[in-house]
């Protein structure tokens, strides 16, 4: 199983190129023990928020605005909104979470987080970093 730990908003699960499904409220957690094989593996993590706070960023005094809407729906003061795939993920293997390795690359609203599970490698992602 992996357990994405805080998503914003909702996030797409593949294993090894097996989408896995979908996860849009707590717990964001998606058994993957189907897809998974002996060796090298890899689990990949799609994220898509929504514009609020684009929208948030658009009303600041000053921005460049970069979105359009027919009536201000956000304030400049309203708090921003949690986004994206902010962790801790964690891949659990019955009671105990297994070793991991991540790597991450950004494109627009799209976060890959790629596993390569290996026994040297220990941590997990949390607040858009990884940590050991």
């Amino acid at each position: 199983m992996v357990d994405l730990g805080q998503v914003g908003d909702v996030a797409a699960v593949m294993v090894n190129g097996e989408d896995l499904g979908t996860v849009w409220k707590a717990p964001f957690q998606v058994e993957i023990g189907k897809a998974v094989r002996n060796g090298a593996n890899s689990l990949e993590v799609r994220v898509a928020t929504t514009w609020v706070n684009r929208l948030i960023g658009d009303a600041q005094l000053g921005a460049v605005k970069t979105s359009f809407t027919t009536f201000p729906t956000y304030r400049p003061d309203a708090p921003l909104r949690l986004s994206g795939l902010r962790g801790p993920v964690t891949l659990i293997a019955g009671s105990a979470p297994r070793r991991c390795k991540l790597v991450v690359g950004r494109w627009r609203a799209t976060t890959k987080a790629i596993f390569g599970l290996f026994d040297q490698a220990k941590g997990r992602w949390e607040n858009d970093r990884w940590t050991r």
